[in-house]
């Protein structure tokens, strides 16, 4: 049977917020180990799913009361000073250092996966998520 299937996007998402959650515009969004938005951190829990459109303040709502405004694509992140991204880094996984910074590896487990890298400037690193 035919049917109309909705379509859109994808460029913005609108993930429901963790409980107690702050999220800055700018700052990486990521989903939590339970599926609500949270902003990135140092954490192997964590999926990246974009940049912050907004800020959203959900510090006295439970999971779900708000929404985030998120955007996927490619964004200039910080470069980690302890862990920098390098050339060899090129086309390969990245990782959450925090929610704007990213790092070279995953410190042996204790970060998530940020995205891919797709050029590195002296002022950041161009990283691909969602």
């Amino acid at each position: 049977m035919e049917r109309m299937t909705p379509t859109r996007s994808g460029d913005v998402i609108t993930p429901p917020i963790a409980a107690a959650a702050r999220i800055e515009m700018g700052n990486i969004v990521c989903a939590n180990a339970a599926g609500y938005a949270v902003e990135g951190s140092e954490s192997a829990t964590l999926t990246a799913l974009g940049r912050a459109e907004t800020t959203s303040d959900n510090s006295a709502g439970a999971n779900g009361d708000l929404k985030a405004e998120v955007r996927r694509g490619v964004f200039k992140l910080d470069n980690s000073g302890t862990d920098a991204v390098d050339q060899t880094c090129l086309g390969k996984t990245v990782y959450l250092e925090d929610a704007k910074t990213v790092s070279k590896t995953d410190n042996g487990g204790a970060r998530s996966a940020a995205g891919k890298c797709i050029e590195i400037d002296d002022d950041g690193v161009w990283v691909e998520i969602g």
